[in-house]
């Protein structure tokens, strides 16, 4: 479906997330896709695969919403990027079509270097996450915002990573896990967003604050 956007345009697709893993639970988990295009899109390409990622959710009900992580090929194969896309192919994706570009890559030691490379633009998601929250009057649309960004800070954690650690975190309690080996003190806030990213249930004025307090505090240990 997503090849009909263009002939010329997708270069690759994958999944990641806990589909890729196989630990998804019908109901609460997201069906997360990345694209790589073989080309900066069009306004008229962007609609396309806007339209396809649409439809994909309406036909997939199993599944609380449709992500599309989108990079370009330029970016993939550019040396500066090495530590991002190279990383995030390698050991997070699965090719579902097109050419896997993870083959390119060997496997990358686990280091705070490449968690930076991954999520260092937490600041910047987050403040747009808060921001969407707070003018966001659809109930169901503020609940799929919660949790996508309960996820992104989860994830976020690890750019906290200690520089000697010898693994990965994969699932969202791992990185919790992780991180409480550093931080213990902050379980009850880091436990607050592991429960709302899977039932987001909390005020909405709350959650914001919690989420800036949270984003603040992270760019304080960096």
């Amino acid at each position: 479906m997503l090849c009909d956007c263009s002939d010329s345009l997708i270069d690759s697709v994958y999944l990641h997330g806990s589909v890729a893993r196989g630990d998804a639970t019908m109901g609460r988990s997201d069906l997360d896709v990345t694209l790589i295009l073989t080309r900066e899109p069009t306004l008229q390409d962007n609609q396309a695969i806007e339209s396809v990622r649409l439809s994909l959710e309406s036909r997939h009900p199993e599944v609380t919403k449709v992500d599309f992580d989108v990079g370009y090929l330029a970016d993939v194969h550019a040396p500066e990027n090495l530590c991002k896309w190279g990383f995030w192919l390698k050991h997070h994706c699965r090719c579902v079509y097109g050419n896997d570009l993870s083959n390119q890559f060997a496997l990358f030691k686990p280091s705070r270097l490449i968690a930076r490379a991954v999520n260092g633009d937490f600041p910047d998601v987050l403040a747009a996450y808060a921001q969407s929250i707070e003018a966001e009057k659809n109930d169901i649309l503020t609940e799929r915002l919660k949790r996508g960004a309960s996820r992104k800070l989860i994830r976020a954690t690890n750019v906290l990573r200690l520089v000697d650690a010898l693994s990965w975190p994969e699932s969202l309690e791992e990185h919790v896990d992780h991180f409480l080996v550093i931080y213990p003190e902050m379980q009850p806030q880091i436990a607050f967003f592991l429960c709302q990213q899977q039932v987001s249930d909390s005020d909405q004025g709350d959650f914001v604050e919690w989420l800036r307090f949270f984003s603040a505090w992270m760019q304080r240990q960096i």
